[in-house]
């Protein structure tokens, strides 16, 4: 009752200051609805989504105003009632297409709705759902600074919903605004070594700044695609990388070494092959690797 009483003489309040503004003696309809839309403007600030929900749907039974269907919107999200959210965005935009915060809102609902039929097994709705909220957040994404969340669901439903180009984007625009986003990048590196874009993969992977467990195994992989490719002195330019920052990764030195003596530089690759043997003398290949020094001797 107290916080409900605050909240009606808080409304009353700027009802008298909008009316004084206007220069009016009492309030007419118009003063009423701006009072009342500054009340659920503060009621948002102060996070009471309750009050903030039952207010705006109080007001949504005498007067429609796309503000009042937004203000329920937010707070049915805040609430996690994404059902009622999205019917209220869905109202949002019937009312006001244009409105500005509508495709991060509508998206972030189809989001967290796709979410739960994942959940629930429902995968073709799921799928469905990512491929609508995927549209939506690419829209919200073109205004303004979009924050990281935004950027990340819109990057998770693409590949939920199949849509790889769409993720390849979202991936760039999530890793341009965040550059220090660390999955936005293993994933995208990922992406295109899958897809045979060694180069762009190595560049991403590169430009981290520190190289972690994931995106250490991501090079060295990308590192093995090119000595399959015959690329040896790009195998040995990726996998030093890796030895300098830790001169005990075993698996790089072999990679390079057999790169080395691929290439013809018979005493580096002989060091590294040796190097990996001091490290992992019975590692489970270390029979072939003593076979390729014994035939580099010969040579």
């Amino acid at each position: 009752m107290r916080a409900q009483s605050v909240r009606t003489w808080a409304g009353w309040l700027l009802i008298l200051a909008t009316c004084l503004m206007a220069g009016a003696a009492a309030p007419d309809d118009a003063a009423r609805l701006e009072a009342d839309i500054e009340m659920l403007a503060w009621l948002t600030d102060q996070q009471d989504w309750e009050g903030a929900f039952d207010e705006a749907a109080r007001l949504l039974g005498t007067v429609q105003d796309p503000r009042l269907h937004y203000h329920r919107g937010v707070a049915a999200f805040r609430l996690t009632r994404y059902e009622e959210a999205l019917e209220s965005f869905s109202a949002l935009s019937a009312n006001d297409p244009e409105f500005p915060q509508l495709p991060g809102y509508r998206g972030m609902c189809l989001y967290e709705l796709a979410r739960s039929c994942e959940e629930r097994g429902d995968d073709e709705n799921a799928r469905r759902l990512y491929s609508e909220a995927s549209s939506a957040l690419r829209a919200a994404a073109k205004g303004g600074r979009p924050a990281p969340a935004l950027l990340r669901a819109r990057a998770i439903c693409a590949e939920r919903a199949g849509l790889a180009e769409e993720e390849l984007e979202a991936l760039h625009a999530l890793l341009a605004a965040h550059v220090d986003s660390h999955d936005a990048r293993l994933r995208l590196a990922l992406l295109y070594k899958d897809a045979g874009r060694l180069d762009e993969s190595r560049g991403l992977l590169e430009a981290a700044e520190t190289l972690d467990s994931d995106l250490r195994r991501a090079l060295y992989n990308v590192g093995v695609q090119y000595f399959r490719g015959g690329r040896h002195e790009d195998v040995v330019a990726v996998t030093t990388r890796l030895i300098e920052e830790d001169e005990r990764d075993a698996h790089s030195l072999r990679l390079r070494g057999l790169a080395r003596l691929a290439s013809g530089q018979l005493d580096g690759g002989r060091s590294d092959l040796e190097r990996y043997l001091t490290l992992v003398p019975d590692g489970p290949d270390a029979a072939n690797v003593r076979q390729h020094l014994e035939q580099a001797a010969r040579e």
